[in-house]
């Protein structure tokens, strides 16, 4: 249900900012996962160690009734999804509407560049199944009176919580650079793949935990730069079509 609950909410986010904070709504969006991540990961580690697997899904399954509960109280306008504001190619819904976004990608070589960077980003989503590998063959965590297994949940949320951290702070930190200028934005998107590159290369490498926990954290907050970035240059392409049609 990702696949659908993302997009939509990275589509509202125009929708209840102003335009000029478009990239600050995407940078909070952003950091608000990423917390919950980094804060989320290693509570749930402690509590799968302790209490057990069964209370982790419990747990998981009221926060996200709780989620629903919070974001269907929510109002907003949504013009651009009125039938008298739509776009000429997107008059119809469901499909049609898919067929119109890859049509006008199409058109724009450079927005199509724009769209795929999130692709070469979800390429590192290997982490999802790294991480609990290395934490409990690789990285142990250095506990005693616990099996194996509870020590690797352990490691597993920690470094889950650095790639968290990572993603918290990098975008944060990066936009005090960029600002809202779409070459600044641009420039940090190049660095953030460097980043993150240069990150997993030192993290096969690590020779305990920690060295893991902090090139995760680099590796990271390189990876959601190029991710905030990226949603939040759409709209600047966008613009510059609009201009120039």
């Amino acid at each position: 249900m990702v696949a659908f609950f993302e997009p939509a909410r990275s589509a509202v986010i125009p929708n209840i900012v102003a335009e000029e904070d478009v990239i600050v709504g995407n940078t909070l969006s952003s950091a608000t996962w990423s917390f919950d991540l980094a804060v989320g990961s290693v509570l749930g580690g402690i509590v799968a160690a302790w209490v057990g697997r069964d209370a982790v899904f419990a747990l998981n399954s009221i926060s996200f009734l709780i989620s629903a509960l919070l974001i269907g109280r929510t109002r907003f306008v949504e013009s651009h999804a009125d039938a008298a504001s739509r776009h000429p190619d997107d008059q119809g819904a469901g499909w049609s509407s898919i067929r119109a976004g890859f049509r006008y990608m199409t058109r724009d070589p450079k927005l199509a560049a724009l769209v795929s960077l999130k692709g070469g980003v979800s390429i590192v989503g290997t982490s999802w199944v790294l991480f609990p590998v290395m934490a409990e063959r690789a990285f142990t965590v250095p506990i005693s009176g616990l099996s194996p297994t509870r020590v690797g949940l352990i490691g597993m949320s920690l470094l889950m919580g650095a790639r968290g951290l990572g993603a918290l702070f990098g975008p944060l930190v990066a936009s005090r650079w960029t600002g809202q200028r779409e070459a600044s934005l641009r420039i940090a998107v190049l660095y953030g793949f460097l980043l993150g590159g240069v990150g997993y290369l030192l993290l096969g490498n690590a020779p305990n935990i920690w060295w893991a926990f902090a090139v995760i954290i680099l590796a990271h907050s390189g990876t959601s730069t190029v991710w905030v970035f990226s949603t939040t240059l759409l709209p600047f392409r966008a613009h510059r079509a609009r201009e120039n049609a």
